[in-house]
């Protein structure tokens, strides 16, 4: 994936995106915050986000155990330099290759920049909040695993010029375009999974198993 990316800081918390701010402030209101989208909407994209996480990380050998989709009417707004969890995906014990957690983890921001393109909702705005605000816990996970492990993340610029010795090298830009990948190949299974999510709340692993329709290709191994 090609094109310059942004750093800076949204309500407090460092954010990398693909997509200028289209807004004159880094601090956004609940209803900037929206993007124009209705109450139905931003349940039916949150849906989508954790749908995202769920079906990649199952097709990549993850124990994925189950998928949670807040009711909207439970979320409070987020004090500066806090985020707000729409949803949760579980995972079981496991040892994964870097590459498949990563990609665990951009997978849900990339599902729901599908969904607001398909649907005729992907604007600047739509499109800078997603990877700003939707994308937010995404991106807190990379920092958690850059502070568990020696890997360097860049943001579509390759390979840094100097890297620590044995230090790991990825660029988000490719872990985005593996998940757009992977995320086009199941996209009937994603939006089955936000289905179900939307009217049930939750999925189990045996639910997920069911929609998803399909076997992992990629191992993972269990702990």
């Amino acid at each position: 994936m090609d094109g310059m990316w942004f750093e800076g800081s949204v309500n407090g918390l460092e954010v990398h995106t693909q997509y200028s701010n289209p807004f004159p402030r880094e601090s956004l209101d609940p209803d900037t915050a929206a993007g124009g989208l209705s109450p139905g909407q931003l349940h039916a994209r949150d849906a989508h986000h954790e749908a995202g996480h769920a079906v990649v990380g199952m097709v990549l050998g993850l124990p994925v155990t189950r998928a949670t989709l807040h009711a909207r009417s439970d979320l409070t707004p987020a004090p500066p330099g806090t985020y707000v969890e729409t949803g949760h995906v579980a995972l079981g014990p496991f040892v994964a290759p870097l590459e498949h957690i990563l990609t665990f983890h951009m997978s849900g921001v990339r599902a729901t920049h599908r969904w607001l393109d398909e649907r005729g909702l992907l604007t600047p705005a739509t499109a800078f909040l997603n990877d700003v605000i939707g994308g937010l816990g995404d991106q807190a996970n990379l920092r958690a695993v850059e502070a568990e492990r020696p890997v360097q993340f860049t943001w579509g610029t390759g390979r840094p010029e100097t890297l620590h010795e044995s230090w790991d090298h990825v660029d988000v830009a490719e872990i985005y375009s593996r998940a757009d990948a992977l995320i086009g190949l199941y996209w009937p299974q994603v939006t089955s999974v936000a289905y179900h999510l939307l009217n049930h709340g939750e999925a189990g692993e045996d639910d997920l198993r069911a929609l998803l329709g399909t076997r992992s290709t990629v191992s993972s191994t269990r702990t």
